[in-house]
């Protein structure tokens, strides 16, 4: 699903990017002993011109690893909280 992301309530920029961070993940007890890998843990949505950022979401990593299902829903869980706003009551 491709979400539209609505403009920055604060300056009114339809600059909005997607931003995240390069947590570390482990996987544990694997045959070759724990291994680390740099992945996204957590995505948001943030304002381009203003600086204005959305509330971060966690990437549910559940399998001790990256997952490009569970990246996707945490994308469009931090869009979804981009687009609620107070006035209108919608997601």
């Amino acid at each position: 699903m491709k979400s539209i992301l609505k403009p920055c309530p604060f300056c009114g920029s339809l600059e909005i990017a997607i931003g995240s961070d390069e947590g570390t993940v482990t996987r544990h007890n694997t045959a070759f002993g724990d291994l680390r890998r740099a992945v996204a843990s957590a995505r948001w949505a943030y304002c381009s011109e203003c600086g204005c950022s959305g509330p971060g979401v966690k990437v549910n990593n559940y399998k001790g690893w990256y997952d490009e299902k569970e990246q996707a829903d945490a994308l469009e869980r931090a869009i979804a909280a981009w687009n609620r706003r107070v006035s209108d009551g919608t997601a």
